[in-house]
């Protein structure tokens, strides 16, 4: 017996007898319903739009201007308030034109897009050049008069120079690899020529294979008075008590007396642990802190909330472009071209609209639980407040408010703040009562900046301190907001 499987079909063919007897069996089918969650294409759109901020949103258009043809730029007037609108408030004269191009035996153009576009492809700014700081180095290596082998030790180090300006890799690699790589041999003695040409270089520092070099260069460059002999001889021989501010230590092996020993160490502070500060490569251009939203106050405390547009260009929909609608049946795919520009036009002008109304909706929330704050300025009368609790007011999901929230920032009588800021978890005092962290971080800074440097608080003192005030923290928590304060632990924080 042959056995034969085609689609839903299963074959058997039986030689018997010398005759063939074939028979078949259907595959027992289920028919089953599931329901799945499935994003549109224009949903993905809002919510690409709504997380950007007012610069991000004027590139995206000015890109949109340019690859829609249906879109075009119209003239700023404050009586036309379409551009306000909700999604749905369209004229009706504009919504019968779009609706006449589609038939109903043609596929609306939406439905010809990739379907369910990831939401994480969001508008990110194109990279810029920014010059770097190897590219000064590299230009006073070519303008000296010296080796070219040398020249081009050099510039090759200057490459392998971390972002803060540190030569973190060994002479062994570096000169294996640049050996390698050009294909020649080079003595160890011409590397070493390099480093010390590169560490000449401007700014003092570069080149150091650690702390301590990176701040004898420096001391090097300096006159050398008594007081830079003495912060050399300090370095060489009591650096890590310098990190550790072991200064008992210190004192046991110097004749000098305090208040030299106090002169040296203040000498030392200024000198830069860095020869190079923050990122020095070409990176993705730094947003500006441009605010998106702005708030008044009137003299009865009440709020005028605007969102700042003044660089967003206002657009609307080409009526020559949609009014060029091919007729002719040969035309089809000019038909089509024009129908899902107008379509994507379309879309495009209802995400705005309910982009505004969100973030409006939202600010207003955020205004009306931090009213106190807004009103005063002081950053103690910040209530607790997370983003579950706004989106429960606005009526929206989490995500979304986060979207609106993140990298934004308003504009208030007392200068431009993030709104991620506003966002606080809270504790509860002695009495009771909630309050934000924002108000302990505060706390903490103020009991840092009054203590005594020569022996600062510990963070176990710290919370104790704060417990007498009516906020019971552990120590941990001291720890954990001392960190996002950028306070140093009382050990590194103490003075001679």
């Amino acid at each position: 017996m042959i056995y034969i499987k085609v689609k839903n079909l299963r074959f058997y063919c039986l030689y018997l007898q010398n005759e063939f007897y074939i028979f078949y069996i259907m595959i027992h089918q289920i028919q089953t319903q599931k329901q799945s969650l499935k994003i549109l294409p224009q949903q993905v759109q809002f919510l690409n739009l709504i997380q950007l901020n007012g610069l991000e949103l004027e590139q995206y258009l000015k890109n949109e201007l340019e690859a829609n043809p249906a879109l075009e730029e119209k003239e700023e007037n404050p009586e036309d308030e379409n551009f306000n609108k909700d999604e749905n408030d369209f004229p009706e004269n504009e919504l019968t034109e779009w609706e006449s191009f589609y038939s109903d035996d043609e596929i609306p153009a939406y439905k010809t897009k990739e379907n369910n576009a990831s939401a994480e492809e969001i508008f990110r700014p194109s990279l810029v050049y920014t010059k770097d700081y190897r590219d000064d180095l590299e230009e006073q290596v070519r303008m000296m008069d010296i080796d070219e082998e040398i020249q081009n030790i050099a510039i090759y180090i200057i490459g392998c120079l971390d972002n803060d300006g540190y030569l973190r890799i060994s002479e062994e690699e570096l000169l294996d690899d640049f050996s390698f790589k050009q294909g020649i041999f080079i003595e160890e003695l011409q590397f070493q020529q390099a480093i010390y040409l590169v560490q000449k270089l401007e700014p003092a520092g570069v080149g150091a294979r650690n702390i301590q070099e990176c701040i004898l260069i420096q001391l090097d460059r300096k006159p050398q008075t008594q007081i830079v002999k003495d912060a050399k001889w300090l370095v060489e021989n009591h650096l890590k008590d310098l990190t550790n501010k072991n200064y008992e230590r210190i004192k046991k092996n110097i004749k000098w007396n305090e208040e030299h020993l106090i002169d040296i160490l203040n000498f030392i502070k200024h000198i830069k642990s860095k020869p190079v500060d923050g990122e020095s490569k070409a990176e993705t251009a730094k947003i500006q802190k441009y605010p998106d939203y702005v708030v008044n106050i009137t003299t009865d405390n009440l709020f005028e909330i605007s969102l700042n547009l003044g660089r967003v260009p206002a657009m609307t929909i080409n009526e020559q472009f949609a009014g060029d609608l091919p007729k002719k049946k040969e035309n089809r795919e000019a038909r089509n071209f024009v129908k899902q520009k107008v379509s994507d036009a379309k879309w495009l002008l209802q995400a705005l609209n309910q982009r505004e109304k969100t973030m409006l909706d939202t600010i207003k929330i955020i205004l009306a639980l931090q009213k106190e704050y807004f009103i005063t300025g002081d950053i103690s009368n910040i209530k607790p407040m997370i983003l579950k609790n706004v989106a429960e007011l606005v009526n929206m999901d989490i995500s979304t408010i986060s979207r609106v929230t993140s990298g934004k920032y308003i504009q208030t009588p007392f200068g431009i703040i993030s709104l991620k800021q506003l966002f606080t978890e809270s504790m509860t005092n002695s009495e009771g009562d909630e309050v934000s962290n924002k108000v302990i971080q505060e706390h903490i800074k103020e009991i840092v900046e009054n203590e005594n440097k020569k022996k600062p608080y510990t963070d176990q003192k710290i919370a104790e301190i704060l417990g007498e005030k009516g906020f019971p923290i552990a120590r941990r928590t001291i720890a954990k907001y001392r960190d996002t304060l950028h306070i140093p632990t009382g050990r590194m924080r103490k003075e001679i």
